[in-house]
């Protein structure tokens, strides 16, 4: 399944010259400057079916650690290799912990959940990691209507996003094939 890891430049470096993104890294939750209850859980890389939202998580940690660009990198990982994303169903959509017991992978993938999933597997460049977009943090971003279409990408459903933001945020936020 094609999924979505968003990091910040300092780890997306680190993810290139390692080869690999580790599930044991230090995430950027977990930094002191977050408290208890939303610190994200240990021994996961978390995933997104869409550029959009693994942008959007990017650069908003890029932003809090002073950087002006960010990673994207696309993954192909077995939906075996898949778990519910409790986390952004427990701080995002809120849901209590005992229906996300009850919640199946593709719940975790639907608009429901924000289309996120995890995994504990190692996603090793070439295998699993095919491609990478760095990027700038959109208030790097200065031409207004790209401004506004990576906006509305990060914060629409991305079905009712029109050709016009999609084109402005493949132009801004470009794979290359590794």
């Amino acid at each position: 399944m094609k999924l979505y890891h968003g990091t910040t430049c300092t780890n997306g470096e680190s993810i290139l010259k390692e080869k690999s993104i580790n599930i044991n890294c230090i995430g950027e939750y977990d930094k002191d400057s977050y408290n208890e209850e939303t610190k994200t859980t240990k021994g996961f890389i978390y995933l997104s079916t869409e550029p959009y939202l693994a942008y959007y998580y990017a650069q908003k940690h890029s932003v809090f650690s002073n950087e002006t660009k960010c990673y994207v990198f696309q993954v192909e990982v077995d939906e075996k290799d898949l778990f519910v994303d409790s986390d952004e169903a427990r701080l995002i959509a809120k849901i209590s912990p005992e229906e996300i017991k009850k919640m199946s992978v593709s719940e975790s993938l639907s608009r429901y959940n924000y289309n996120t999933v995890r995994t504990n597997k190692k996603l090793k460049i070439n295998a699993d990691v095919k491609a990478f977009a760095l990027a700038p943090v959109l208030h790097q971003i200065k031409d207004e209507h790209d401004h506004d279409s990576i906006r509305n990408c990060m914060f629409k459903d991305p079905t009712e996003l029109s050709q016009s933001d999609k084109r402005a945020f493949n132009k801004i936020i470009r794979f290359t094939n590794l």
